[in-house]
């Protein structure tokens, strides 16, 4: 994949999450507790 077409969706991404902060907000939390289940587990 081309840097350029990456940077490109990468800012396009981040449009879209500023424009709806309440599921920016539900997705990091459900990232963030799916990451941390996994940890617990993994030790």
């Amino acid at each position: 994949m081309r840097v350029d077409i990456l940077m490109q969706d990468l800012k396009h991404t981040m449009r879209k999450l500023m424009r709806d902060p309440g599921f920016t907000v539900a997705a990091v939390l459900i990232l963030a507790l799916g990451i941390g289940a996994n940890v617990a587990v993994a030790w």
